[in-house]
């Protein structure tokens, strides 16, 4: 299914919140990447990140809406006038995590395919797109602001570490029941 990356942005242009975005590959992002300690990627991950979701989305008057027939898909939805945005996913389970940033001026939504043979289904191996978050209600507070794919590891999760910082828990071998073989890598990287 290689062709599911273009399929995956044709239907994110048929929504009208992402329609007057840029072309997709200016939004490309080049980030370099730094591993770090797994010690050091525990020591920025708290347990407030669920409750910073809730009140992410509160503040901006959105929930999500999922469905999962066949392929899995995730949706933004404007509480008040029950707008929809696609929230992207080149793969089949869709979204695998979504985090806000500390002070919420961006949201990461991560997705990935689970081993080395990803190119008998897919184009890359993982990708995250960032969204930038302004003062205000609804979907038009949510704007594209890039995107990354890699073909050379899959994410097991992404945490912030500030706003403009993000550390990785990474697996470069596949995952085989309850780990990964080859274990796991934690990488951190600045968005620009």
């Amino acid at each position: 299914m290689k062709i599911a990356r273009v399929v995956i942005l044709l239907l994110m242009c048929s929504f009208s919140s992402l329609k007057a975005q840029e072309n997709p590959d200016s939004l490309l992002m080049d980030l370099e990447f730094t591993e770090i300690s797994e010690t050091a990627f525990l020591e920025v991950y708290t347990d407030t990140e669920m409750h910073e979701y809730v009140k992410a989305f509160k503040a901006l008057g959105l929930s999500i809406r999922d469905t999962c027939y066949e392929i899995c898909e995730e949706y933004l939805v404007d509480n008040n006038s029950g707008e929809e945005m696609y929230l992207p996913s080149g793969y089949d389970a869709g979204v695998l995590g979504l985090v806000f940033s500390p002070s919420a001026k961006f949201m990461l939504v991560y997705s990935s395919y689970d081993g080395p043979d990803y190119d008998n289904y897919y184009e890359d191996r993982a990708e995250f797109f960032l969204f930038s978050v302004k003062k205000g209600k609804g979907l038009s507070a949510v704007k594209l602001y890039g995107e990354f794919y890699t073909k050379d590891w899959s994410i097991e999760e992404i945490i912030w570490i500030d706003d403009k910082t993000i550390a990785l828990k990474i697996y470069e071998g596949p995952r085989r029941g309850n780990g990964v073989q080859g274990g796991y890598k934690y990488l951190k990287t600045t968005i620009k």
